[in-house]
């Protein structure tokens, strides 16, 4: 249900629908992860994470996406999660949590448009040349 809300959402400001992959759980989600490291290392990759997905949750996708960062193997990447329990607007997370942006679930079309937005700006101060190409992926359940 969350892909089928998400995708449009996220074609709506922008991102060609091609552009986004989806996954059935985390587990999936971190192989398609380890695929994208191969590809243009100019390219962004946000994952949008839903905790409740199936096999692997989001929070425990999200904790080994981290680790494998901390141990060099991966370039660092925003997360998105939506939280259904106790989050009633998008935040932005600190240095050192495991999110970077968390949204609420559900959300709207102007919620999705200011996370992407946050993170368009991220990967651009991270890229330097503010001119890397911006794609967006999602995992959800």
């Amino acid at each position: 249900v969350f892909r089928e809300i998400a995708v449009p959402a996220i074609t709506k400001v922008g991102i060609k629908e091609e552009s986004i992959l989806t996954a059935e759980h985390g587990l999936e989600a971190l192989n398609f992860l380890e695929g994208l490291q191969d590809g243009n290392p100019d390219d962004a990759i946000v994952m949008l994470l839903d905790v409740n997905m199936p096999v692997m949750d989001g929070n425990t996708c999200a904790k080994k996406v981290r680790a494998l960062e901390a141990e060099g193997k991966l370039r660092r990447l925003p997360f998105l999660v939506c939280c259904s329990s106790g989050v009633e607007q998008v935040t932005f997370g600190a240095p050192g949590d495991i999110y970077d942006i968390t949204m609420p679930k559900p959300f709207s079309d102007k919620e999705v448009d200011l996370v992407l937005k946050k993170a368009k700006e991220w990967w651009n101060e991270l890229s330097g040349s503010g001119g890397g190409a911006f794609r967006g992926g999602a995992g959800s359940s």
